[in-house]
């Protein structure tokens, strides 16, 4: 039977279409019911918490099968992207750190790569973790854990969007509150200065600096 889900924050189209069984959230995001919802919110991995999503009802698909013989059917399971990068103090990718990344119920262990990138395919019902950065194996004061969410970065349509990413790029804008004010603009300054080597950068948010930030900081 359909029903209507209200979105909470942290709700993307992968975590919803998880929690009502699909094995692909496009199956619900384009129904023709929908269409509203697709309006308000162009981006399915930030929903706007409020905005009401429709579920259709499940399709039953029949299989024709030889009887006495073994078959294999494989299951689609939904898939979420996380992507992190790290950065010392002076903003430079922070490379070859090991890692272990704790996340809707797997231990991913690894170590970073020379751009300083942390990234996993995780389970779609993921909604947070832990993250432990392991500086020296031997030395457990060394380990620093740090919570991560996944879910509800804003677009980089909205002025949160932008800041949002920046922090996590080391880019201090404050809290993400859609104000276009001086720290932010500081922020912009500084990540045009180290990524496109301006020495006197505006803080226009032009769009090579929206292609990079995409490309660095997830959708």
């Amino acid at each position: 039977m359909a029903q209507t889900h209200t979105v909470a924050e942290g709700d993307t189209m992968i975590t919803i279409a998880d929690k009502y069984g699909f094995g692909y959230w496009e199956t619900i995001y384009y129904d023709s019911q929908n269409a509203d919802l697709r309006s308000k919110c162009p981006d399915p991995l930030y929903l706007a918490p409020g905005t009401s999503v429709h579920i259709p009802d499940k399709k039953t698909k029949a299989v024709s099968v030889a009887t006495n013989k073994k078959h294999t059917f494989t299951i689609h399971k939904l898939r979420q992207h996380f992507r992190m990068m790290l950065q010392d103090e002076m903003g430079k990718p922070r490379a070859g750190l090991e890692y272990r990344l704790e996340i809707g119920g797997k231990s991913y262990r690894a170590a970073t790569g020379a751009d300083g990138v942390i990234e996993h395919e995780v389970p779609g019902s993921a909604r947070d973790g832990t993250l432990y950065l392991i500086f020296d194996e031997d030395d457990p004061d060394s380990v620093i854990s740090q919570h991560v969410i996944i879910g509800g970065l804003p677009p980089l349509s909205e002025v949160r969007g932008i800041q949002a990413r920046l922090n996590h790029l080391g880019f201090d804008c404050g809290i993400p509150d859609g104000t276009m004010n001086d720290k932010t603009k500081e922020a912009i300054k500084a990540f045009k200065r180290e990524y496109f080597e301006f020495s006197n950068p505006n803080e226009k948010l032009d769009d090579d600096m929206l292609k990079v930030l995409d490309a660095m900081g997830g959708r």
